[in-house]
């Protein structure tokens, strides 16, 4: 039914189209495992100096994988006239890639915005109560010592902090349609499609926790037998390549694919009545 959205429902379209998608688009979600596993791992081994390219490398490869999953799930006709097919294996790059490149970079660009917000009004705040409650000046060293061992300080800072973190998350899910609205429109969509989503984050937000939930479980076991353990990727680095491959093609093979057919699901129900059956 229109305008109706339940987490279950989302969670079984998700999967259903995960089913059927990923063999179509298999090239594109390979190459996108192995450039995400090779970003894990050095990640872990703390290598930053090959970071930036193999995360830039990443992002131009999650693009086409993702815009072969929305050509499989047929997200409207842009006025280019972009077929619904992938490509062979996926691979195939176009005007669709190129404004789903867009969106991704003006979401970051977003995120990165009000992260610094954040970041600064945690830090206004934390000088703030520092000098109150320990009666020094801001230039004083025995403000900020005192402000880091103040309860009342570091609760006061971290509820902020969580809040904050919640606040961006929730704009996330807000804005969790803009890749499948591009796909349908034939153009950039961001902002635009953020009424489609009000009143209805927190049910996208169990979707995408049920549909997640095999990889989250696998980061709680793997984070557990790291502790229990006492592994130290530094020094196993065969663990560490280990690791990078399930969080690489973990994401590419059960989380892209997942995740669009979730965004089908909530556009066929919340985008505009005109936009087209994804």
């Amino acid at each position: 039914m229109r305008g109706s959205i339940s987490i279950t429902g989302g969670s079984r379209a998700a999967f259903a189209f995960w089913l059927t998608a990923w063999r179509p688009a298999f090239g594109a979600l390979a190459l996108a495992g192995l450039l995400g596993a090779a970003a894990a791992v050095a990640s872990l081994l703390r290598d930053f100096r090959l970071l930036p390219g193999l995360y830039a490398a990443y992002l131009l490869a999650v693009v086409m994988a993702q815009g072969a999953l929305l050509r499989l799930a047929g997200a409207g006709a842009s006025a280019d006239g972009w077929a619904l097919s992938p490509g062979w294996g996926g691979f195939q790059w176009g005007a669709l890639e190129w404004r789903l490149l867009a969106v991704a970079a003006l979401r970051l660009a977003l995120f990165l915005l009000l992260g610094a917000l954040l970041v600064t009004l945690v830090a206004v705040l934390y000088v703030g109560l520092a000098t109150a409650r320990s009666g020094h000046g801001v230039a004083d060293a025995a403000a900020w010592r005192f402000g880091a061992g103040d309860p009342w300080v570091s609760g006061a800072i971290s509820f902020v902090a969580a809040a904050g973190v919640c606040a961006l998350v929730w704009v996330g899910l807000r804005l969790y349609l803009a890749p499948i609205a591009t796909a349908a429109a034939g153009q950039v969509r961001l902002l635009s499609t953020w009424p489609w989503t009000r009143g209805r984050a927190l049910t996208i937000l169990g979707s995408v926790i049920l549909v997640f939930s095999p990889l989250i479980l696998a980061a709680v076991a793997i984070r557990a037998g790291r502790v229990m353990f006492a592994i130290h990727l530094d020094e196993h680095r065969a663990h560490a390549a280990a690791l990078g491959l399930i969080v690489g093609f973990g994401r590419a093979f059960l989380a892209l694919p997942a995740s669009v057919g979730l965004m089908s699901y909530l556009h066929d129900r919340l985008g505009p009545a005109d936009a087209g059956a994804p």
